[in-house]
């Protein structure tokens, strides 16, 4: 048993819109959506269909709405009387349609079919002119595309927004086509129709243009009342034309000229009415004509100039001492040719011809070959030699002064800061052409007389500002800055100066009052420096026991070797050992000796107080050898900021003196404390050279630090 019940939906979307003047047109659309029941035994089972995409919801008996489809079954459907209640939600539209499915398990009747709900869709269309362009305003209720179509032209995808340029004057229809999102339905609405008014100046203009046909050529003839320029475009694209203005080489076929006019000091364009419109008839060939073609060549040094010349068109190509033939034309020139005899085989092909005219043609190349030469001179400036010099052919060139190493250079090359004395200059260049030649000059010798030094004025004392604070109990961390660039050294109790830098923290300080301080120097004037001195107390603390050494590196005399070292407690007593030897008892200060060993060395302190320990083991290499002095280190090494870089050192010999070497370059003698600048980034590293008792060089010392 089977009962039915179905629901109509109008959408009407007929209206008939205006806004601003300009028709608007609605699009039309019906939506049908019906359902059947059919009964078996207590089984109930419903068939729903609809004309667009959406959901069914189903509720039997005043239930709860649930999720439901064609071919959802009830099962275990007392006998009576059943009402299903239906919602369907079409897809893109924010209404929701309802119906009522009734039917009886015992009975076949089928219930009354319920009066459709209408749910309306609206679109509205409208155009904007503005000069010659058309802006269209597409407005809809529901999503859609749409589809356009301007006069006789095809339909394209369009929307809201969307201009047509340049537009020709007079009367234009735009036909749309409309179709829901989701839907495979497409409807018209109704067409739109607009006029694009033709400019005008003032005055009375008169335009007018004849093409007149020859062979494959046409020559526009254009007029006008006015001066202006003409524009033609006959494939679409707009370009500058004039009267007896003649296109070539056109095909037999039928072609329309749109013709466009600017009148002088006027920014309005004002096309033809009409195109003119003209056809291109295929003509009988002509009787062949014999063509002829001539080349020669003229020459120059190590090039070739070619002369071509035809009693037709055609295409040229030229093969060069059987090398690959390639296009050429009248004017083309060979160049860096070998001297001897060289052949050029041209070859001519008409237009419209497969046949090849080859003409031979032989010339020789004799080249004069230029000396390679280098002229120059040099002017000494203070401590600066530049030199100056000119070659005969392209060339590099390298400059040597003296035993320096040769470097690239250029006329006006600057040798700067030249050490006083005879010196000479070399200048080497080789040519960039084959064949390679080299030649030297050199130039001197001459006299670099010593300068005296030019310092710049030294610069008022640096502002410093420290402060401290206590952190993790007992350490201390100093924070400082200045009012320019500079270095500093800081040390901690009238201990030995220690390069050190703002954020550094201080361990193992004294119980009681602490006294740190601060030396600035001004980067390029070690002598204009400022010391500030910051009192912290930690009495009371209950600072752990703590050991450290003012200088970590031991104090080298000969082979002894001394260290110093102090705990932050008063009292504590000293243990010490060296190379793993048993600790003895020791005082704040040890020396050891040691005879013929080199390498690496271990010391190892430990200090007690109470029931507090604590060890520290200090490594360290032994350079001696007898006879020879070493460079001691102060502090942590080298204290960098920015591009400036401080180190302090001395020798375990007082009279030995040091020259220093930065980066494989000599800077010559060096003291303490050693101030660098313009260092460059990245890894840079001096090598320190002492002479002992200023005649026997000592053992070297390598650092390397990072700016």
């Amino acid at each position: 048993m089977a009962i039915h019940l179905g629901i109509l939906i109008s959408n009407i979307l007929g209206l008939l819109l205006f806004s601003g003047g300009m028709p608007m047109a609605a699009c039309q659309r019906t939506i049908t959506a019906n359902g059947v029941v059919t009964v078996s035994g207590d089984k109930a089972t419903l068939t729903l269909n609809a004309t667009a995409e959406g959901t069914f919801q189903c509720s039997l008996d005043g239930g709860t709405f649930q999720s439901c489809h064609s071919g959802t079954m009830y099962t275990g459907v007392s006998p009576g009387s059943h009402v299903v209640d239906v919602r369907f939600m079409p897809k893109g539209v924010s209404q929701t349609l309802s119906l009522k499915l009734t039917f009886d398990v015992d009975s076949s009747t089928p219930p009354p079919t319920p009066t459709p709900t209408p749910v309306t869709k609206e679109v509205n269309s409208s155009v904007t002119v503005d000069g010659r362009d058309v802006t269209i305003t597409l407005n809809t209720n529901i999503p859609s595309t749409f589809r356009c179509m301007l006069d006789n032209g095809r339909f394209r995808r369009c929307k809201s927004g969307d201009t047509f340029r340049s537009l020709d004057c007079g009367s234009h229809t735009l036909k749309i086509k409309c179709s829901p999102t989701g839907s495979d339905d497409e409807f018209d609405l109704r067409p739109l129709q607009f006029s694009v008014a033709c400019p005008t100046i003032p005055g009375t203009l008169t335009l007018d243009g004849f093409v007149v046909v020859t062979g494959d050529s046409a020559a526009v003839t254009l007029s006008s009342t006015a001066t202006g320029n003409f524009e033609c475009s006959i494939d679409k694209v707009f370009e500058r034309c004039y009267s007896g203005f003649v296109y070539h080489n056109l095909s037999p076929r039928r072609y329309c000229i749109r013709v466009r006019f600017t009148p002088t000091n006027s920014s309005q364009v004002i096309p033809f009415r009409n195109p003119i419109c003209f056809r291109v008839r295929r003509t009988p060939s002509p009787t062949p004509i014999e063509v002829t073609a001539t080349a020669t060549i003229t020459t120059s040094g190590d090039t070739a100039t070619i002369t071509l010349s035809s009693t037709g068109r055609g295409s040229f190509r030229c093969m060069v001492d059987d090398r690959r033939a390639r296009k050429c034309k009248s004017g083309d020139t060979l160049s860096k040719l070998k001297p001897g005899k060289h052949t050029i085989e041209v070859q001519f092909t008409p237009r419209g011809s497969t046949n090849v005219i080859t003409i031979p043609v032989m010339f020789n190349i004799t080249v004069v070959e230029t000396p390679f030469v280098i002229t120059g001179q040099y002017q000494i400036a203070g401590n600066d030699v530049q030199v100056f010099f000119n070659t005969t052919k392209p060339a590099t060139c390298t400059c040597k002064l003296g035993r320096m190493r040769p470097v690239p250079c250029m006329s006006g090359h600057v040798f700067q800061d030249v050490t006083a004395g005879m010196r000479s200059i070399q200048v080497m260049c080789r040519t960039n052409t084959r064949p390679r030649m080299k030649e030297t000059l050199t130039l001197g010798p001459f006299m670099v007389m010593p300068q005296p030094p030019t310092r710049p004025p030294s610069p008022p004392p640096p502002h410093v500002i420290a402060s401290g604070e206590v952190v993790n109990t007992c350490d201390i961390r100093l924070t400082f800055s200045a009012n320019v660039t500079v270095t500093y050294l800081c040390r901690v109790n009238g201990g030995p100066w220690e390069a050190c830098f703002s954020g550094k923290v201080f361990s193992g300080l004294q119980s009681g009052r602490n006294t740190i301080e601060i030396e600035a120097s001004v980067v390029g004037f070690p002598g204009v420096k400022t010391t500030v001195r910051s009192n912290i107390d930690l009495t009371g603390q209950g600072c752990p026991l703590s050991i450290s050494c003012p200088i970590c590196n031991p104090t080298v005399v000969g082979s002894n070797f001394t260290f110093r070292f102090q705990a932050n407690r008063p009292g504590a007593r000293f243990f010490c050992s060296l190379n793993d030897e048993d600790p003895s008892p020791c005082s704040d200060e040890i020396s050891y000796t040691i005879m013929r060993r080199r390498g690496q060395q271990k010391f190892t302190v430990t200090v007690e107080e109470g029931d507090d320990n604590i060890t520290k083991m200090i490594t360290f290499r032994s350079k001696y050898k007898s006879g020879q002095c070493q460079v001691l280190t102060c502090g942590d090494g080298v204290a960098v900021s920015g591009t400036a870089a401080n180190l302090h050192f001395t020798s375990d010999d007082p009279e030995a003196t040091f020259t220093c070497r930065l980066n494989r370059r000599p800077i010559g003698d060096c003291t303490s404390p050693l101030q660098l600048t313009d260092l460059p980034e990245g890894e840079n590293k001096i090598v320190i050279t002492p002479t002992c008792g200023g005649t026997a060089q000592g053992v070297k010392e390598s650092i390397t630090f990072t700016v």
